[in-house]
This record gives C-alpha cells, structure tokens and sequence, in this order.
C-alpha cells in the first residue's frame, strides 16, 4: 500500500537521522510457505519502494524462522533467500532464528538452506545466561565462515517471567538482574569474538499484549526513566569494558532489604535467608543462613 510504504520510508528516515540504522523484516506472524511467488511479489515489490533509502542495515526475510514444526518454511527459504539477495541493493540479508534453548534451530536452518547462504546469521538468545558462552560459541562454528550477530537478547522485568527464580522478590531485584543479564551475554558475545549483542527492547510497552512480562523487557519505563540496565548498555556501546563485579561484599539491597540482589535462593521456604551487616569478608556485610532444614534427598538450602 502507497501510503504504508511512505511510513515505512519515513521511519527509516527517522532512525537515520538519530544516527541509527533499521533492521527491516519482510515476514513476520506469517506462515503461508506455499505461497512461493506471491511471496516473491510481496519482496519484490516492497523492495523496489525503499529501493536507494540509505538506512537500512540490513533485511531479516522472516523473524525466527520456525523450521521445526512448518515443513513448509525451510522450502520457503530456500527459494526467498537468493531471490532478496538479488533484489537487496547491496543491503546484507539473514534469516533470523531463535537459539535460547539450544543451537538446533539455526542447525535446521543451516542443513534446510541446502547450499543458500545469507550474509550473515541473526540469532537471538532469551535463554540462560550462564549457557550464554557455549551456545554462541557453538553458533559461530556451526555458521563457519558466515558472520554471526546476536540481533536479540533480554530480560523482562515483570514479576511473572519466572527465569530468574529464587530472587529477592520486588523490582529493585530484577531490574539488577536484567543488568545482569545483559552483562553476561555481552560479556560472552565478545569473549567468541562476535559484535555486541542487541537487546529487545527500548522502551517497557505495558498493556501492549497478552503477556504481561512479553513488554515489560524494555531498558527504559514507559515514561523514558532508565533502568540500571540502560547505563550498562550505554557503557558497553561506548566501546567500555562489561563489569564482572556480582556484589560479592552483599552491600546491594533488593526489593527486600533483608535480602541482597542479585543471589538466588534455593530451597528458600526450608531456611531463612537474610544480611548480615555484623559479619563480613573484604565488604561490609553477608549472607546469612539459618534455621535450615533439607537433607540428601531434597536438597539442602543454599
């Protein structure tokens, strides 16, 4: 539609003026892979309509391919891909892919492309910070020679995303987590020798959804104030270095004050946790735990 691409178009133009390049996705909450041609058209068309608006980084063909239960999509893919990179004007092409629970996605998709290579390959990662390491190590050997960018990763700062379990509970807790977060897949990107990682998203986006949590993952509130995460990134971004430190000396307080941020409890309804001002190593308090029940069978609180 005319006036949908004179938006995007100004859009792009928009970004560019901010010093920002715009990543552009042609297929997305889409899954007709049997229309082959008029899938073509579609890019083709739309293509042509932003054909010389510098700005675009580059184009995503389909946000997080879901080659594991569409048997039509890698087909799709295989006759899309060449087909935009024909039709690119010179702008990079990837098909993007979720690998938060592991590398077998982009596997699929590497085997399902046959030959068909793309620019490079956008994964995103929402998994477990701690596996963030192996799994992009992994997903730099297995796209050899193709680079890799992290084109998402984040955390949500919503009570009810549930991947931080055993926090001290209270948004001062998981907006240092999602801090965090951030700091161990930036910190892993780098250490395989990839770009920095993109996080998803700017701005909180409530009641924007069925999922609460889903738009609770910005870096920003809603009214533009910054979350801890936000001078993190602009660090990083800044060419600085990512900071190791885990408030080891369990000065930081969470939502809880009896509790610091960042520790997880385990187990926490068998003991009871708390800091300990008294007591300390090289800082100024601990972590103490008392009362503790649990034995070889059902573990013991930690």
């Amino acid at each position: 539609d005319p006036v949908m691409l004179t938006r995007l178009r100004r859009t792009i133009a928009i970004a560019r003026a901010h010093g920002l390049g715009t990543e552009l996705t042609l297929f997305d909450g889409w899954h007709e892979y049997d229309r082959i041609g008029a899938s073509r058209a579609w890019a083709n068309q739309l293509l042509k309509g932003i054909a010389g608006e510098p700005g675009v980084a580059y184009i995503d063909l389909q946000n997080e391919l879901t080659s594991a239960d569409e048997p039509g999509a890698l087909a799709w893919a295989r006759h899309l891909l060449p087909f935009v990179m024909r039709h690119d004007h010179g702008v990079p092409v990837t098909v993007s892919t979720s690998i938060s629970s592991g590398v077998a996605p982009l596997k699929r998709l590497i085997r399902g492309l046959r030959g068909e290579r793309p620019d490079l390959y956008d994964v995103h990662y929402y998994g477990n910070p701690a596996a963030a390491y192996a799994i992009l190590d992994r997903a730099r050997q297995l796209a050899g020679r193709t680079p890799v960018f992290v084109g998402e990763t984040g955390f949500s700062t919503d009570p009810s995303y549930g991947w931080a379990e055993g926090l001290a509970p209270g948004g001062r807790s998981l907006a240092a987590y999602q801090a965090y977060y951030f700091r161990m897949v930036e910190f892993a990107a780098q250490a395989v020798g990839l770009p920095d990682a993109s996080p998803w998203i700017l701005y909180d986006m409530p009641h924007q959804g069925d999922t609460d949590w889903g738009h609770h993952m910005g870096i920003l509130h809603p009214d533009g104030a910054r979350k801890p995460a936000a001078s993190v990134l602009s660090r990083i971004f800044s060419g600085g270095p990512v900071g190791t430190s885990f408030n080891n000396g369990f000065e930081q307080r969470g939502g809880d004050p009896s509790l610091p941020t960042l520790w997880r409890r385990w187990l926490p309804t068998d003991a009871e946790f708390s800091v300990d001002p008294k007591v300390a190593h090289g800082g100024h308090a601990s972590a103490r735990i008392s009362h503790a029940g649990g034995d070889h069978e059902t573990g013991c609180p930690a």
